[in-house]
């Protein structure tokens, strides 16, 4: 079974318009780790952030990357293209991950209960060395 996978894979790979295989290892975790790193931003820098926010800028971003790759597929209308390459795609992810669940969270779901945030944001360190 295992073969078998291993076959779909260079077969997929053999399609794909890439120069090689670091190539598409790059460009392949660009769009799938989009975003990782603006949600944990959003946790160190943020006290106003929830799982909710978060998941509307899951949401969000996983709708850009969808657009960016069947953009670089050929799958949508010249008009709706994007004008860089997949490369980037975790870097712009990483930003409209945090911006946008940074702003659901001031204008819809507010932090309704105080949680002790105590050493877990770079606004709540007391200075006592954590043990």
């Amino acid at each position: 079974i295992a073969s078998v996978f291993m076959i779909i894979g260079a077969i997929i790979l053999a399609e794909t318009e890439t120069k090689t295989l670091q190539d598409a290892a790059t460009i392949l975790s660009s769009v799938v780790m989009g975003g990782v790193f603006g949600m944990y931003l959003l946790g160190f820098v943020s006290q106003k952030a929830n799982s909710s926010a978060v998941w509307i800028g899951i949401l969000i971003t996983f709708i850009f990357s969808l657009w960016n790759v069947l953009s670089k597929q050929g799958l949508l209308p010249e008009s709706l293209s994007v004008p860089f390459d997949l490369y980037y795609t975790g870097l712009i992810g990483h930003i409209i991950l945090f911006a946008t669940a940074f702003v659901a969270s001031v204008l819809f779901f507010g932090n309704k209960e105080k949680k002790d945030l105590t050493n877990l944001t770079v606004w709540t360190q007391d200075g006592k060395p954590i043990e």
